[in-house]
């Protein structure tokens, strides 16, 4: 059985895969998934950047509008950091391998699979909370459109974003909802695209932590 299929691994290694950065995917399957991450972080850049121009007076929308720019700045420089280092990540879950192997009995093994289990923790609780902040996020434009259209009242909610961004070239009335589709389907990847990022470090801390632990 390959160590990562253990549970303590799975949700990095599925996490990491999503992402195309676990290091034993399929090279193609990686190329591919790399290529529509990036299609999808410049067509999301492209009307937050609008925005950004357009809001450049009201102080309110430009700093909500540079706030969530600055997130997908910080996951560009991850996601480019973990393909930098492609090498060396791979190189790292190598000998994380190798050092299973060479646990001597099972006090060893058992001080491991203890910060393997922390780290497991550590990651199911950040992706938990995470994803609860980033379906809070997306539903928030969503949820008085539909307290609107179950409500008696005739004043309609305004067409809002979860994020702002200006389509120059589409009407976003006539195409408000697959527009937002579209959006929320960009943030909920570029979210997990940090989240997969971050586990790849909190797994490998955790084994050096276990690796120490050992040793002492």
């Amino acid at each position: 059985m390959d160590i990562f299929d253990q549970p303590c691994y799975k949700t990095t290694k599925n996490l990491a895969t999503l992402i195309g950065r676990w290091p034993y995917q399929p090279q193609k399957q990686s190329s591919i998934i790399i290529t529509i991450l990036w299609i999808g972080f410049f067509l999301q850049a492209i009307p937050q950047s609008f925005a950004l121009v357009m809001y450049a007076d009201d102080r309110e929308v430009f700093i909500e509008a540079i706030s969530t720019y600055a997130v997908d700045i910080v996951l560009a420089a991850k996601y480019l950091n973990a393909t930098y280092h492609a090498k060396l990540i791979r190189n790292l879950f190598d000998k994380v391998q190798r050092d299973w192997k060479l646990v001597m009995n099972d006090e060893e093994k058992r001080v491991l699979q203890y910060h393997s289990e922390i780290g497991r923790l550590l990651t199911i609780g950040y992706t938990a909370f995470l994803t609860v902040t980033l379906v809070t996020f997306i539903m928030e434009p969503i949820v008085p459109r539909i307290y609107s259209f179950f409500s008696t009242s005739n004043e309609s909610s305004p067409l809002r974003f979860a994020l702002p961004v200006e389509y120059v070239i589409i009407d976003k009335v006539d195409h408000y909802w697959l527009l937002l589709t579209i959006s929320n389907i960009f943030v909920v990847v570029f979210i997990f695209g940090i989240i997969a990022c971050d586990v790849i470090f909190i797994t490998l801390l955790q084994h050096i932590c276990g690796q120490f632990a050992v040793l002492g």
